[in-house]
């Protein structure tokens, strides 16, 4: 039920984590390294977006 309604939830972080690991899996290291990449610089740009 939690996965359904995550967005709604104050505790969906862990369904997100959940379902990002899952996806994760299947991603070669190589994948992985971009993901993460990718991720950083998103985390970088919303962090300047607040200030």
């Amino acid at each position: 039920m939690d996965a359904l309604i995550c967005d709604n939830l104050v505790k969906g972080k862990a369904v997100f984590d959940e379902e990002i690991s899952q996806e994760l899996e299947e991603c070669s290291e190589e994948d992985i390294r971009i993901v993460y990449d990718m991720v950083k610089a998103l985390v970088k740009s919303l962090a300047k977006r607040q200030h």
